[in-house]
């Protein structure tokens, strides 16, 4: 049993381990658990591995107050794992191991995507520990670790990821208790997953009462009190962690623990904006609400909190379209009613916009109306004559942004004129009565003049009176019709309204495709030519005049022409063609409007032909008079209460029922475009990661490169010292270009250059150890060797030869002698044997590049070695990249020598 260093944590020994670098088994015998070892053949370091029960611990991931994380492998389940195991003082606390067990257990049911999984939970010599999913992507700590603002949209993401997974932890009765970066981990492809759930809380279950258990930067203030916490304190916490994450430091600060927890009841955490100017103000409003002190003003809940998260992650843009405001009523009850001044000024005063509602949120209660972004201002049916709203819909909100400026209204002969004309009658009637009382008088006896001349003239003047009555009823009838041009004026503003809702979200092109081809109704007029008043003499009732004679010879009069409302001279679209339904529901709209101008249109004219006869009613005979007002009076019941007055006023229902259409559809086209907006968003943010991620990768493979270059020139560079078999110095030489190493890659390409230099290092103990007894055909034998060099017997005389001055031939002579003769090889071992011989290839490759015959010579070695271990193919293309020698699995491979056999 061994003790992990300075972590207090006990696990068992592994006597052996293979190499991670070249698969030699390694002797571990006595080396602390997780400390550095070299392996003494390809000299690469690692760590020295511990075995807990049925897991390998192969790398300390990090340790904490509570115990130590590790990477480890499950050798039942096959499959790696994280392990955190808690010091062995909470483990001899049974009531803290019962609970750790019992809220490992409840955790373990908690199954979301942004929650480390629980695997399972034991003990191990008095230790206990909970198995847990791997995660492999860093933590939110290494991310904020350079003291750089982070991307805002890129936080609250991971934000509202932890915070679901709070919420759903929150519903089991499970609360967190020590958020902050370095417990919510990113997986490989950037989510968030909080880890350490419902276990962190657990700190002081086992010790002092009296301590808080918690980071100092992030701890609510409600568990510094020791006051009973609930989710708002996790709130709490995650608000510092998401404000160290966008400012780039923690909200509070001080020079010690006791320090930062004091500064958050001093004063509130500093504002956003102050250490990143570029802070968006919504997510500084969701930061600072949950770091408020008291727990009461913070979120109450996830949801509401989730809810400000999304608003800022949904909405489009970083505000809505700037413009005005146009408000659009709904159908309301009955009596509800309002006015508006009857003209606008030219600049009107509109309110601030307001946001979208985004998914998530409550919509804003305001009953009977909605409101759309638009940059001019219309009130729907205002009436002609008084201003008071009009229509059976119901009205408009009132003030200044609900008036238009309405045109005056056309009225018929005012009731003073009539009176005065029914003052000249009587006076007339009076003058011609005067008139035959004196004649009577001065006749001197004379009979008077007889009574039919009298009756006669007052029929006449009665039958002009009542038809003149009947053409001024008319005309007051035909007040009624001003509802048909009021309604009109509402219509045509309505289908404004509708038009530019429709241009804000789908553009301004589509405003002349909403407007249909219109072709104005033909106004044909109801009566006769009316004559006009005599041009020289005048009626003059006082002389006598007969008024019927005196209108034979009137000229005939025109009428007003009737102007047509404006519309395209040709339809611009096929309606089959067009894909937004609201672009059909608006041009029905117009068409709607367009029948309620015809109408309109024939009152107008019927009110101006009513007005032309009245102003000559005194000069027209009375028969001719009654024959206008009984053919007026026909039209006008059609276009006051007949068909044509209730088709107005359908027209204008289906019209507003149409707005309201519209309206929602405008809604549901403007969500749709948000959603696109922000999925085009998201695809240019993912397209400028790949791309920063291309660039950083582009950017990595150089500085690789480089480094490799670096180690390829460190090798040249010892290659004399190689040569000389000074493999110490040069080991020491090439050491030096480790420092500066900082890729992985690099690294790798540094161990093969250790390598290397310890596979020669091979070759020369290899002769050292085979060549004494050599004798070579010229009489000179090898007495003995050792690593300074051979000693050589010539007859009586003994010399000492370094190895540096051996020489190449000498050295290939000894190759070709122990590795390459069938008899003298066969009593070496099979590995010990291919080993030898790709060193040696490698000298001859290295040292003798220019010498056709070594590189043969080295070819057929490495031939050789391939053909009694094809194995060994892999290390020649690691070692002497480039060598092109290929196993054949057909050729037959020289027989293996016998592994038992002596040397």
């Amino acid at each position: 049993m061994t003790e992990a260093r300075d972590l207090q944590v006990l696990t068992d020994p592994i006597g052996v381990f293979s190499c991670m670098g070249c698969g030699v088994k390694l002797d571990l015998t006595g080396r602390a658990a997780f400390s550095t070892v070299r392996c003494p053949a390809c000299r690469v370091e690692m760590q020295v591995p511990a075995r807990m029960g049925g897991f390998i611990l192969a790398e300390l991931l990090g340790a904490g107050g509570m115990g130590s994380a590790y990477r480890a492998r499950d050798e039942s389940l096959n499959r790696d794992a994280a392990i955190k195991i808690m010091r062995k003082s909470f483990g001899d606390d049974p009531k803290f191991v019962e609970t750790f067990r019992r809220e490992a257990q409840t955790a373990a049911k908690l199954n979301h995507p942004n929650v480390v999984q629980i695997y399972s939970f034991g003990e191990f010599k008095g230790q206990p520990f909970i198995v847990m999913e791997l995660v492999t992507g860093g933590s939110l700590d290494r991310l904020i670790a350079t003291g750089e603002p982070l991307d805002q949209a890129l936080v609250m993401r991971i934000g509202m990821e932890i915070t679901s997974a709070l919420q759903s932890g929150y519903q089991m009765q499970l609360v967190h208790g020590d958020i902050k970066p370095e417990n919510i981990l990113l997986d490989e492809k950037g989510a968030g997953k909080l880890v350490d759930f419902g276990i962190a809380q657990l700190a002081g279950v086992g010790g002092d009462s009296k301590e808080v258990w918690g980071t100092p930067y992030y701890v609510a203030p409600e568990k510094v009190r020791r006051q009973r916490t609930d989710c708002r304190a996790d709130i709490y916490s995650l608000g510092g962690t998401l404000f160290h994450a966008l400012a780039g430091k923690p909200p509070f600060d001080g020079p010690d623990a006791t320090a930062v927890v004091k500064a958050r009841f001093l004063h509130p955490a500093p504002p956003l904006r102050e250490l990143r100017p570029d802070i968006d103000p919504e997510i500084e409003a969701i930061v600072a609400r949950m770091l408020q002190v008291e727990p009461s003003m913070r979120y109450p809940t996830y949801e509401s909190l989730l809810g400000d998260m999304r608003r800022f992650l949904e909405r489009a843009g970083p505000s809505a379209p700037s413009g005005k405001k146009v408000m659009i009523l709904k159908k309301r009850g009955p009596g509800a009613t309002g006015t508006v001044p009857p003209t606008l000024p030219a600049t009107v005063n509109t309110a601030p916009v307001t946001s979208a509602p985004v998914a998530g949120s409550a919509p804003p209660r305001q009953p009977g109306k909605f409101i759309i972004t638009k940059k001019t201002v219309m009130a729907p049916n205002i009436s002609r004559t008084t201003g008071a709203l009009a229509g059976a819909a119901g009205g408009m909100p009132t003030g200044p942004h609900a008036a238009v400026a309405v045109p005056a209204a056309r009225t018929g002969m005012s009731k003073a004129v009539i009176v005065l004309l029914a003052l000249l009658g009587v006076l007339l009637l009076g003058g011609l009565l005067a008139g035959v009382w004196i004649l009577a008088k001065r006749g001197g006896g004379e009979k008077p003049v007889p009574p039919v001349t009298t009756n006669a003239a007052q029929s006449v003047q009665a039958a002009a009176a009542a038809a003149t009555r009947q053409i001024t009823d008319c005309l007051q009838q035909m007040q009624a019709t001003s509802n048909l041009l009021s309604s009109t004026e509402t219509a045509r503003q309505l289908c404004e309204v509708a038009n530019r809702a429709v241009t804000e979200v789908l553009g301004p092109e589509q405003h002349d495709i909403m407007i249909p081809l219109y072709t104005p109704a033909v106004i044909k007029p109801t009566f006769l030519p009316v004559p006009a008043p005599p041009v020289v003499a005048a009626v003059n009732p006082a002389a006598g005049t007969n008024a019927a004679s005196t209108n034979a010879a009137a000229p005939e009069m025109a009428l007003p022409p009737v102007a047509p409302p404006a519309a395209p001279a040709v339809d611009p679209v096929r309606e089959e063609t067009l894909k937004e339904p609201v672009l059909v529901k608006v041009r029905d709209m117009y068409r709607a409007r367009y029948r309620m101008e015809d109408i309109a249109a024939e009152a107008t004219a019927l009110l101006d032909e009513i007005t032309a006869v009245n102003a000559v009613a005194a000069t027209t005979p009375p028969g001719t008079l009654s024959q206008y007002a009984m053919a007026f009076a026909e039209k006008i019941q059609s276009l006051t209460a007949g068909a044509k007055a209730d088709e107005s006023s359908r027209k204008l229902a289906n019209i507003r029922h149409d707005l309201t259409t519209v309206s929602n559809l405008v809604a549901v086209i403007r969500k749709r475009l948000d959603k696109e907006a922000a999925a085009a968003r998201v695809a240019a943010d993912l397209e400028k990661q790949k791309q920063d991620a291309e660039k950083r990768e582009s950017e990595r493979q150089e500085k690789i490169k480089a480094e490799i270059a670096g180690i390829t020139a460190k090798e040249t560079e010892i290659n004399d010292l190689l040569h000389k078999h000074a493999y110490s110095d040069a080991r020491r030489q090439l050491r030096t270009a480790y420092s500066v190493l900082t890729e992985e890659e690099s690294r790798k390409a540094y161990a093969v250059a250790t390598q290397r230099v310890a596979r020669l290092e091979g070759l020369r103990d290899f002769m050292m150890e085979h060549v004494p007894g050599y004798q070579h055909p010229d009489g000179w034998k090898v007495e003995s060797a050792d690593k300074n060099g051979v000693v050589v017997r010539k007859g009586n005389t003994t010399t000492e030869v370094s190895w540096a001055d051996i020489g190449d031939v000498r050295m290939v002579l000894f190759m070709r002698h122990y590795l390459m003769d069938e008899e003298v090889s066969r009593s070496l071992r099979l590995r010990e044997h291919v080993r030898a011989l790709i060193n040696a290839a490698m000298y001859c490759r290295r040292f003798l590049p220019d010498r056709k015959g070594a590189q043969d010579f080295a070819d057929k070695m490495l031939e050789r070695a391939v053909s009694q271990l094809p194995d060994a193919k892999a290390e020649i293309d690691l070692l002497l990249p480039g060598a092109g020698i290929k196993a054949d699995p057909e050729k037959p491979a020289d027989k293996p020598a016998d592994p038992a056999a002596p040397k």
